[in-house]
């Protein structure tokens, strides 16, 4: 079975991270499984891994669950231009598998790898096709021919492990991945759409409050209260923001980030709904409640849709929770829809 999964990742960046997805190429092969039994399995893919660095002028990553092997940095390089993102050094591989009791193969396989970000070829001709059994004259031909047979016979000794008859067909030091070209263009334009209508939207959620926060001062809107009990989630710290008693930390920061964006909030200002919950913070200039809490609790998740509920109905006004960097709600009558933390401030613009 050919289910060991070998990934190299390229990138422009030094860490995977902080690379846009455009900006990531990945090329992988398979090998037979019994690879796993290997006690040096892992140093030898680190070995294949060091030896493909060579060939990339871009940052290099291998992966592979059964070396225990995420992720992990072979070459991090500083940012570079995504002008070699689609070009791409291309290797050729074929073997006979599945032996069968009179010697025979059942199964022939061929399989690529590609290497991006590819160096400049000292081979006079870059798009023709070059094997590691012929004469190369010159000392930078020599030199390259070699780096190449310390990628591929590592290789070849591991597709063979099982006694198939795999081969080394030869390979392209350039050829154009039009897929990967077009991939990137296409993720580019997504990634300025997106930027764009967050923009579009923050636009719209400052002028909503330089629209409103007139009104909402007219109609008086009271303080938060001074005082409060000890925070309700296990660990929860409480503090004094503004000299306002808080019951968390997370709510200290929620409010911080709300007088950075210039939103004005009032805080734990009405026990709203039947079950007389208390919402942490309402913001006048939005018409929005915000829960602000790192978890939901069985108690959330049974009282707070009644609330959206009756906010919908009798105020026209929206509930959702912040639950930090990580995630967020919006809550309706039905339940809770997941988000992201920078749609949740996209939601309030709404």
């Amino acid at each position: 079975m050919y289910k060991t999964k070998l990934t190299f990742t390229f990138t422009t960046h030094p860490t995977i991270k902080e690379t846009p997805v455009e900006a990531r190429m990945s090329t992988s092969i398979k090998l037979p499984d019994a690879v796993k039994t290997l006690p040096d399995f892992r140093d030898q893919v680190l070995g294949i891994a060091h030896a493909m660095a060579y060939f990339t002028e871009y940052s290099l990553f291998v992966t592979c669950p059964e070396a225990e092997l995420k992720h992990h940095p072979v070459v991090q390089r500083e940012v570079v231009s995504l002008a070699k993102s689609s070009e791409a050094i291309c290797l050729y591989f074929e073997g006979l598998i599945n032996r069968l009791s009179n010697g025979d193969f059942k199964d022939r396989k061929r399989t690529r790898l590609y290497i991006y970000g590819r160096i400049r070829s000292p081979l006079q001709r870059v798009n023709a096709k070059f094997s590691l059994d012929r004469v190369y004259h010159t000392a930078p031909e020599q030199t390259y021919i070699q780096h190449m047979r310390e990628l591929t016979i590592p290789l070849l000794k591991l597709l063979n492990i099982n006694n198939d008859k795999w081969w080394f067909e030869g390979f392209y030091p350039w050829q154009q991945q039009d897929r990967q070209a077009k991939r990137t263009i296409k993720a580019g334009a997504k990634r300025r759409k997106a930027a764009a209508a967050a923009e579009r939207q923050q636009a719209r959620l400052a002028k909503k409050i330089a629209l409103q926060a007139e009104k909402a001062q007219a109609n008086g809107i009271p303080d938060g209260p001074t005082t409060h009990g000890a925070g309700r989630m296990p660990g929860a710290r409480p503090g004094i923001y503004r000299g306002v008693q808080m019951r968390s930390q997370l709510e200290i920061a929620f409010a911080s980030d709300l007088d950075e964006r210039g939103i004005q909030w009032v805080y734990e200002g009405e026990a709203l709904g039947e079950a007389q919950y208390l919402v942490d913070f309402y913001l006048p200039a939005l018409g929005a409640w915000v829960e602000v809490k790192g978890r939901i609790s069985p108690k959330d998740r049974q009282v707070l849709p009644e609330v959206a509920k009756m906010l919908k109905t009798e105020r026209q006004q929206r509930l959702l929770m912040y639950c930090g960097l990580s995630k967020c709600y919006v809550v309706n009558p039905s339940g809770f829809r997941e988000i992201d933390n920078p749609h949740f401030w996209l939601e309030l613009a709404k």
